[in-house]
């Protein structure tokens, strides 16, 4: 039995640019490379390299009608007539061959590229929807991974990632093939116009350069703050009924409002920034045009080029720094797109402590229902310099119903979780049938375990599909539902319903009372044949009639099983085989209702008070 053992003025345009490369992603966030990312899509490979080929004959397309454009060009200065006639008809039909040619190439470039981006979209969602469902429970109890910031992350994290693939993608393939043979043609033409525009390029990398690291930062500081502002969105729209009831709409509206403030400012201050560089990489095109000029006028007057290779090599080079400019003008995208790659490629490379997906552990065929507490002491991870539980020792054996009372925080609900298994405790021992906890495969385990809560949380679906949830390892036939719900003494209630087992609960089971609920919970619990049977407090939010409904469907539900239960009312616990009073996470007194108000100590006081809390 149990027992217990003790834009900055003043600074400097250099000082401004080294600011800018100081901005950074999150300390904990992974650097995340393309190829990492692309390695997601590998499947979709075929879809990839037809949308790669075909973007690459559309940059080609360029380049080719800088050749005609040029040739037509210098065409115009001949005098003869029939000359331009006959030529420009054959450039005419040169130019529609490549406007049909592109028709079906740009076709196969948008399909591919839009089809496997949406793949990839859909294949994030739903890794990182399996990656926080595997969690342990201590990561959800991290502020930083609350309701808001997660569904906020769900919803927006896959589809900017989307924005720097797909369809973005097959651009950065056409603007590079273009680039590559546009240099080629120039040098062919002309290599010292070339040399001399490409010798001002690197000024255009620099600043595109400036411009992504500085909005990559700022990407990462406005993910942070409009996740807070997801979240008191989600908890007012939730709890609209408790905020409408308390007339807190003014309240959450500030909040939200202020939320939003930093990323204003944060927008302001990166319009300043994105303004500075990219007018930076645009009028420096304006710079070369002018040095390209005057040098193709030079190589005209010396007799190396003419003039119709100097227009073919400006215009073809013109169009590649365009290019270059489209490419970089991705920036933005492509800052989000890593910024949100980051956060997400750092929940799938996170191993949870205790892993809900694992396959390992034991799963033994004989399941009896003894559970140990062997010297555990707990401090729950968000909360370490708080000690829950101290050495507790406990021992419950199979068929025995067991009540946990004391006063809220003495460790409890605790226990409860330590033998569900959703934390591990720092010291000490959980057993079960004589098997450590951490042995035994944790699905395994919590299939054998149904548990009824204070408030029980019902879905917005018919009654047999909410009581059928509690086993989803087969399919449950309507006759155990039915009899599931007579041992929960719901199921008279429900043949009176015009749609019967039909009948739809509402959102969260707002359709049903109280102790409706809890019968149904109850029915669900039990639909599983659990060997241990938890019941938090199961009966404290309810009226003295619903009580005595649900204590006739909870005294039938733990016959023949191990029952755990954590009450405040007298009436729940009184006929339990073994009640233990704690506090401060330690084991005060222990006993059946008799034998404890004969020793006129804690539980005695308890009692005389007229609850228990």
């Amino acid at each position: 039995m149990p027992s217990l053992r003790s834009p900055v003025p003043g600074l400097s345009l250099l000082g401004f640019l080294q600011r800018i490369l100081c901005y950074c992603e999150g300390k904990d966030l992974p650097n995340i490379s393309f190829l990492r990312l692309l390695n997601l899509n590998r499947s979709e490979w075929p879809y990839i390299l037809v949308g790669t080929l075909a973007s690459l004959i559309n940059g080609s397309g360029h380049p080719i009608f800088c050749i005609f454009f040029s040739k037509i060009i210098a065409l115009f200065g001949i005098n003869d007539p029939a000359i331009i006639k006959q030529e420009s008809d054959m450039y005419c039909i040169a130019f529609a061959i490549v406007g049909v040619v592109s028709f079906f190439t740009y076709f196969l470039q948008g399909f591919m590229f839009g089809r496997s981006g949406e793949v990839l979209t859909m294949r994030l969602r739903h890794m990182a929807f399996k990656a926080m469902l595997g969690q342990d429970i201590a990561w959800f109890d991290d502020k930083k991974n609350n309701t808001g910031a997660l569904t906020t992350r769900l919803s927006m994290e896959a589809s900017q990632i989307q924005t720097a693939t797909g369809s973005r993608l097959g651009l950065l393939a056409q603007n590079l093939g273009s680039m590559g043979l546009s240099i080629l043609i120039a040098f062919v033409f002309g290599w010292e116009m070339s040399l001399l525009v490409l010798a001002m390029s690197p000024v255009l990398v620099i600043t595109g350069l400036l411009e992504t690291r500085a909005l990559t930062g700022f990407a990462n500081r406005d993910k942070k703050e409009l996740q807070q502002a997801g979240k008191i969105a989600i908890e007012a729209v939730d709890n609209i009924r408790t905020v409408v009831s308390l007339t807190r709409e003014r309240t959450f509206e500030n909040n939200y409002t202020e939320s939003l403030l930093k990323p204003f400012r944060n927008s302001q201050h990166k319009a300043q920034i994105y303004g500075l560089c990219f007018a930076l990489s645009q009028s420096f095109i304006f710079f070369a045009y002018a040095a390209s000029f005057r040098f193709g006028a030079y190589l005209i007057q010396v007799g190396r080029m003419n003039f119709e290779e100097v227009m073919l090599v400006f215009v073809i080079l013109t169009y590649g720094a365009v290019s270059v400019g489209q490419t970089l003008s991705f920036a933005p995208d492509y800052a989000k797109a890593k910024s949100a790659a980051s956060h997400l490629f750092a929940l799938f490379d996170r191993e949870p402590a205790i892993d809900s997906y694992s396959h390992h552990g034991l799963k033994p065929g004989n399941c009896q229902g003894n559970l140990e507490l062997r010297q555990v002491s707990f401090n729950y991870p968000s909360r370490p310099d708080v000690p829950v539980l101290q050495e507790l020792t406990l021992r419950i054996s199979s068929g025995q119903t067991v009540a946990f009372v004391g006063s809220s925080g003495c460790g409890k609900s605790t226990s409860i979780q330590l033998l569900q298994r959703f934390y591990d405790p720092l010291q000490g021992t959980v057993l079960f049938d004589n098997i450590d906890l951490k042995c035994l495969n944790v699905q395994w385990l919590r299939s054998q375990i149904g548990i009824v809560s204070q408030e029980p949380v019902l879905f917005d679906c018919s009654i047999s599909e909410n009581i059928a949830y509690g086993d989803n390892s087969r399919v449950v036939s309507m006759e155990e539902i039915q009899q599931a719900a007579k041992a929960a003494n719901i199921h008279s209630f429900i043949e009176e319903l015009p749609e019967k087992y039909n009948t739809k609960v509402g959102d969260k089971g707002t359709q049903l009372s109280g102790g409706q609920k809890q019968r149904i919970a109850i029915a669900r619990a039990l639909i599983r044949s659990p060997k241990l049977l938890l019941l938090d407090e199961a009966t404290s939010a309810l009226d003295n009639e619903s009580e005595k409904v649900v204590q006739q469907a909870l005294d039938q539900a733990r016959k023949g099983r191990t029952c755990i239960m954590i009450a405040h009312r007298l009436s729940t616990v009184q006929n339990a085989d073994v009640i233990i009073v704690m506090k401060n996470g330690q084991i005060i007194e222990y006993g059946n209702h008799q034998q404890l108000l004969s020793k006129r100590g804690a539980y005695y006081q308890l009692v005389n008070a007229q609850t228990i809390t």
